[in-house]
């Protein structure tokens, strides 16, 4: 009873229209050379293993590879039930700081 009550509440957060299409997510290395494109391709992976586990339909529709490693672009179409509303507040610049043990 309580996950049928948690499911309905979650379903109420979606009111927004829009909220039940599907998405583009695109992701961009920006500065920083190999290790932001690593980044870029550990952000991939987390996004493409999320929508796995919300039974979501990812497809890769373009992909740059980074010279050395990772990922220096790539653009993903989403579908599946209420995409929009989970990823719409998905937006912004994703920072990792790694401070060297030296």
């Amino acid at each position: 009873m309580a996950k049928t009550a948690q499911k309905a509440k979650t379903i109420t957060l979606f009111s927004d229209p829009m909220d039940n299409n599907g998405a583009f997510l695109f992701i961009q290395s920006g500065a920083g050379g190999t290790e932001a494109q690593d980044w870029a391709q550990m952000l991939s992976r987390m996004y493409t293993r999320w929508c796995e586990r919300h039974g979501f339909n990812i497809e890769v529709v373009e992909e740059h590879l980074g010279d050395v490693a990772g990922i220096k672009s790539i653009t993903y179409r989403i579908s599946g039930e209420r995409v929009f509303g989970w990823l719409k507040n998905e937006i912004g610049v994703h920072r990792l700081v790694r401070i060297s043990p030296f």
